[in-house]
């Protein structure tokens, strides 16, 4: 089929591709594939899902906090570590993962950082006390950076 100038023309085929499948026609040329709409809706919704999703997890001893983690809900005494910052932290598209650590009532959670690094706040404390309370933190993928006060 042939257009004219500017004249854009959408066709299902039906060669290796799947019969839902369609390609965009420009002046006469290929010029996308097209994917169906309710595919289109399935990628949207997942992607909204994955983004408004947080892995919570509750502890009540020591513990390592995983890269992986989001919300860190803790009760008792005690103290946690963060992760290395680089395992956080992917520098192809700079985003960092973001870890919130809370504490319950009058639960006194110390946070450290991961292995010899320290926390960037402005002034690189070495530890955070928390109290029925709740710090987050982001990472450039060298250090932790603590977000809210």
């Amino acid at each position: 089929m042939s257009g004219t100038t500017g004249q854009e023309n959408t066709l299902p085929i039906k060669s290796t591709m799947a019969s839902t499948d369609y390609i965009r026609t420009v002046n006469g040329g290929i010029s996308s594939r097209m994917l169906p709409a309710d595919v289109g809706a399935q990628i949207a919704s997942e992607v909204n899902n994955s983004i408004n999703r947080a892995k919570y997890r509750f502890i009540t001893g020591a513990d390592a906090i995983l890269s992986t983690d989001n919300v860190v809900a803790c009760t008792g005494t005690f103290t946690v570590t963060m992760p290395s910052p680089a395992l956080a932290y992917d520098s192809t598209t700079n985003i960092s993962n973001v870890i919130t650590i809370a504490s319950k009532g009058t639960s006194t959670i110390t946070i450290n950082p991961f292995s010899s690094e320290s926390f960037w706040d402005g002034s690189e404390n070495a530890s955070y006390n928390i109290s029925g309370a709740s710090v987050t933190f982001v990472t450039d993928g060298i250090d932790w950076i603590k977000t809210n006060s």
